[in-house]
């Protein structure tokens, strides 16, 4: 049986990525030179577990900075999935 919660987190023109599918349903271990993207993931969880914008952290960047890195076009997603009790939702 499958446990409830965040499975896969999907980054489209967002944060410098292109294109990114990342599956959360298992651990994941990132490494990669520096500035290719790892904490721009890691932050944006924040997105699904932070429920007020103006409590989430971005390290140096300031809210409309961090806005712009992720959401910098109106073609800029961050999907999740999540399997909840009715089923799989994004």
């Amino acid at each position: 049986m499958s446990s409830y919660g965040v499975r896969r987190l999907v980054a489209i023109n967002s944060g410098n990525y292109e294109f990114a599918d990342i599956d959360l349903s298992k651990s994941v271990h990132l490494a990669a030179p520096n500035n290719r993207g790892k904490s721009t993931l890691v932050n944006a969880l924040q997105f699904l577990y932070i429920d007020h914008f103006d409590k989430m952290r971005f390290g140096h960047r300031n809210h409309e900075d961090t806005r712009k890195h992720y959401f910098g076009s109106d073609r800029s997603y961050l999907v999740f999935e999540c399997l909840t009790t009715s089923g799989v939702q994004c």
